[in-house]
């Protein structure tokens, strides 16, 4: 009681003194602000105090670390799921654990004070306790299966997107938060290194020619953002040893009466401990590849390489690294 009800109390004066927005691309509509999170919040500060309880009254070590891991899976879940669902950003998150943390720490003082002092009357086996924690768990589950699922949530409403009509490729996508793609936790992960102007999506026709889309089961490939947004399709080829990876996202933007479709492009080379992927250590290479593959799909094209950024060393979300020489390739279609 005193873990949840003080962080709660202090997760409304931490919303209501940041005011901060939730982010533009939250699925569902939340009334009230995002920072910190109220459900990283009380998941730490309910599962985290009944995880001590339990851990507690363990007999043995092997249950302990079970219940604290069990623990630890479940909050993070909960973390993990506010970002996934854009209704917060991973700091909403951060601070919220924190929040949780710091309410569990209180409750365990204060529970072992009154153990210290002896303030707890001798507590008695309750009759039918395993009847009514039955029933309780009973009562939630039927709660989930059918309130929850039924519960009429509001989508969250989202700015309604304008055309951009482009007057040079440089210009804009020489700037870096239109430059680079993004990954879960907001941190840069690849360059746009290919871009396509054409009417229509070059997707279907890739997928007639090999490519093939990546299923979910193809560990370690983590999902990629643009401007928030994610790709229109992710898409890979075997070639040899290498499997050529390329993201496409649909854009707001238009050149010379055309779409713009942008594009990121790698390929892994190998696994390391046949788990974690091996990348390119050349970016380049990945971008010629996809380049001409996607030239191929049409009929008549102009194509020219244009610099961007300047050559760098830059490093994957597994702490790899690789050659970027700062060029993007630019494809026109003259005739699908």
């Amino acid at each position: 009681l005193i873990s949840v009800s003080g962080s709660t109390v202090f997760l409304w004066f931490g919303k209501l003194g940041f005011h901060r927005a939730r982010p533009d691309i939250a699925l569902y509509f939340e009334p009230t602000f995002s920072f910190p999170s109220g459900h990283a919040t009380i998941a730490v500060s309910l599962y985290g105090f009944l995880g001590y309880l339990f851990i507690h009254n363990a007999k043995t070590l092997q249950t302990k670390v079970n219940i604290l891991s069990a623990t630890t899976l479940l909050i993070l879940a909960i973390g993990f799921s506010r970002i996934y669902l854009g209704e917060h950003y991973l700091s909403d998150v951060y601070a919220g654990f924190l929040l949780g943390t710091l309410w569990v720490i209180v409750a365990v003082t204060i529970l072992k004070w009154l153990e210290y002092r002896n303030l707890f009357p001798a507590l008695k086996e309750l009759p039918y306790a395993k009847i009514v924690s039955i029933a309780s768990l009973s009562i939630a589950a039927l709660f989930v299966l059918f309130y929850n699922y039924t519960y009429p949530y509001k989508a969250a409403p989202h700015k309604t997107e304008t055309s951009i009509v482009l007057h040079s490729s440089t210009d804009y996508f020489s700037k870096k938060e239109n430059h680079f793609v993004y990954n879960l936790l907001g941190l840069q992960s690849r360059p746009v290194n290919i871009i396509l102007y054409t009417n229509k999506s070059p997707c279907p026709r890739l997928i007639q020619k090999g490519w093939k889309p990546i299923p979910n089961t193809m560990i370690l490939q983590p999902p990629l953002f643009w401007q928030a947004k994610e790709p229109e399709c992710r898409l890979y080829k075997k070639e040899g040893s290498k499997t050529y990876l390329l993201d496409i996202w649909n854009s707001n933007l238009f050149y010379q009466n055309k779409k713009v479709y942008i594009a990121s492009t790698d390929a892994v080379v190998g696994k390391k401990w046949d788990i974690v992927p091996l990348y390119l250590k050349d970016l380049s290479k990945a971008r010629i590849y996809a380049a001409n593959a996607i030239k191929n799909i049409y009929t008549k094209t102009e194509i020219q390489d244009i610099t961007l950024a300047a050559p760098a060393i830059l490093q994957h979300f597994n702490a790899q690294v690789y050659f970027y020489d700062g060029k993007s390739t630019v494809i026109k279609v003259i005739q699908p």
